[in-house]
């Protein structure tokens, strides 16, 4: 989970104010999980007030969920590994 390990350094550095909630500016969160030179695929809705974005790492399988107001801050969300696609359950 190297690739996971950026963000984790990211909410590590931030000021003591945003740190508490997990948010920086988008390009900080984009600056980090980048930086591996990875091949990403980035899907996302909007949600109220903003946009939810989800980082995949293709080789890895490992996301990165934010969501990022208008202004630039994004707030991590959640992340994991085993990205994929879900059987829709029989109803």
């Amino acid at each position: 989970m190297k690739w996971l390990s950026a963000v984790a350094m990211i909410l590590a550095l931030m000021q003591p104010t945003h740190a508490q909630d997990g948010c920086a500016a988008v390009v900080e969160f984009v600056d980090a999980l980048t930086e591996s030179g990875a091949k990403l695929t980035v899907v996302g809705g909007f949600v109220d007030g903003g946009t939810l974005q989800i980082w995949v790492n293709d080789q890895t399988r490992e996301w990165v969920a934010l969501t990022v107001e208008p202004n630039g801050r994004a707030c991590f969300r959640a992340s994991g590994k085993g990205f994929g696609y879900i059987p829709r359950p029989n109803a």
